[in-house]
């Protein structure tokens, strides 16, 4: 049996810098998504690495989301997100929904985020369903968001599983050392 209450030695950790960690996290590869939702909010996407599994019994996700992001708000008041998994020959669409949509944009208004959000799901790489469906991604995971939490610079978003979309095998796109690659 795991003691959780023992006390733990933080000491070696606790003067870690930014930078120091920041450097340290690009070493470590992570797979490369693509986070979509839809509802009242309408249409929204974003490049994630911060996803992992929680549960399987039931089938659970946490994602991470930058909280000053501008489209975060749609996953948080939407409650449905899909969790699309890359491939490696999704590089070009990793970094169009890496990049803010209010880059270009002097004060937009939330009209003005929405249209731009909603554009770019007008390729022909989308299923829309109820979220969002990157076709070819190598898995999708449908969810619905079960509790939200704000820790520190992120929305930390846990969501159940309810249905799973598995795509063709191909390579991966992870994202280590401040790039694509992949395995």
């Amino acid at each position: 049996m795991i003691d959780l209450t023992a006390k733990k030695d933080v000491s070696a950790i606790s003067s870690a810098s930014k930078a120091i960690f920041l450097e340290a996290m690009s070493l470590v590869p992570q797979a490369v998504f693509i986070v979509t939702t839809d509802g009242e909010e309408g249409k929204a996407g974003l490049t994630a690495t911060a996803v992992t599994s929680v549960s399987a019994d039931p089938p659970s996700l946490l994602v991470c989301l930058n909280a000053t992001n501008s489209s975060t708000m749609a996953f948080y008041k939407n409650k449905r997100i899909n969790v699309n998994s890359l491939q490696s020959e999704q590089v070009s669409i990793a970094n169009m929904f890496g990049k803010s949509v209010a880059s270009g944009l002097s004060d937009p208004t939330p009209e003005q985020l929405r249209e731009v959000r909603e554009k770019r799901f007008l390729a022909d790489e989308w299923e829309i369903v109820d979220c969002p469906i990157l076709k070819n991604a190598r898995a999708v995971f449908e969810c619905v968001i079960s509790d939200v939490k704000m820790v520190d610079t992120h929305l930390v978003m846990f969501a159940k599983v309810i249905h799973v979309r598995l795509g063709p095998p191909s390579s991966a796109l992870v994202y280590m050392e401040r790039g694509y690659r992949l395995v």
